[in-house]
């Protein structure tokens, strides 16, 4: 039996561990098999509202309270905004290898926070709070601590 995870794009399967796809697949080579696909839940709006209300406002009104721009962060020139403390965030956190079947090379992509299931935006929330605890001195609030 496989089981794994992916995406649809354009009407397509796309595993997102696509090596590991790729093997069983191969092993069973010339089986009949059974498809079932089970669509996973995207992140809540209770999480997303926790994320943008409560860890990248605080983490962005640190940075700012230490003198940081846009450019100390991204590409980007002019004040700090929360977009770019969260698209800093996602380049930190919210990374997966992926395998190039045509270089034979593993890539590193960043995801979309808006493609998450709720089990991983958790696990994204916990490394960035853990993170932030640590490098910033910056201890965020459990969701359920939360008004």
């Amino acid at each position: 039996m496989i089981q794994t995870v992916g995406r649809i794009v354009n009407g397509e399967i796309v595993p997102l561990e696509e090596m590991l796809w790729l093997n069983e697949l191969k092993r069973l080579s010339g089986r009949e098999v059974e498809i079932v696909i089970i669509p996973r839940p995207k992140r809540t709006l209770n999480q997303n509202a926790y994320y943008w209300g409560t860890i990248v406002y605080m983490i962005w009104t640190e940075l700012k309270g230490r003198g940081l721009q846009a450019s100390d962060l991204s590409t980007r020139t002019g004040d700090l905004l929360r977009n770019d403390v969260h698209d800093f965030l996602r380049s930190m956190f919210a990374q997966r290898e992926k395998f190039n079947i045509i270089t034979e090379e593993v890539e590193i992509e960043t995801i979309s926070t808006k493609d998450m299931t709720s089990i991983e935006f958790t696990n994204y929330v916990e490394r960035i709070r853990q993170w932030a605890a640590e490098e910033l001195g910056l201890e965020i609030p459990d969701p359920n601590e939360q008004d």
